[in-house]
């Protein structure tokens, strides 16, 4: 069996439309799985915090625990709902009784 031109430009466009095809295929189930959450805040630990002078509140920096899932959400994700930069330096009020 010789290989011929003909045999190259069919596999090489089999190749190709298999490559296309997986790569819509990881879009589309990126975009229903991420596209689905209508609020993310994503997972965070508190990296460091200050309180206020009065105690009335503290200024409060997080630090995410999933930085991969943070930008797959922000490619893919709900953009009318995502709430960018959340894990960012955040002031939480809270009242003391």
């Amino acid at each position: 069996m010789k290989w011929t031109k003909t045999k190259t430009v069919i596999t090489l466009g089999v190749v190709l439309l298999s490559s296309l095809l997986a790569w819509t295929l990881y879009l589309y189930c990126n975009k229903q799985y991420y596209g689905q959450f209508h609020k993310y805040t994503g997972k965070a630990k508190i990296d460091d915090y200050e309180m206020i002078a009065d105690g009335a509140g503290a200024i409060v920096h997080w630090v995410s625990t999933t930085p991969e899932e943070d930008k797959k959400m922000d490619e893919f994700g709900n953009y009318t709902t995502y709430l960018r930069g959340i894990l960012k330096v955040q002031i939480i009020f809270c009242t003391i009784m």
